[in-house]
């Protein structure tokens, strides 16, 4: 399982960008730890841009500038190192 879980992260950093990684790790996160709202699915771990930026082999400015994006796009809000995903099928498509 060790060997397969390196084999698909190797593959995530070659093969897609930030948007992509993130938009796929924040599903993951969503999944594992999310809890529904009413506006959406809350992701129930603080996390700080440099934390997001080492799940996904990123710098913090690059997660910054992406989930600025992703917010203005409509897809998550932010409060309090919260994040909520308000549209999952928009993260998707990036993630794809």
């Amino acid at each position: 399982m060790r060997v397969r879980y390196n084999t698909q992260q190797v593959e995530s950093l070659t093969l897609h960008d930030v948007s992509s990684r993130l938009a796929r790790k924040l599903l993951e996160l969503a999944q594992q730890h999310g809890t529904v709202q009413p506006d959406g699915v809350q992701i129930n771990l603080a996390l700080t841009q440099s934390d997001l930026a080492g799940l996904v082999g990123a710098t913090r400015e690059s997660i910054n500038k992406t989930l600025g994006t992703f917010r203005r796009q409509g897809y998550i809000v932010t409060r309090q190192n919260r994040i909520t995903i308000v549209d999952p099928d928009a993260l998707r498509q990036v993630g794809a």
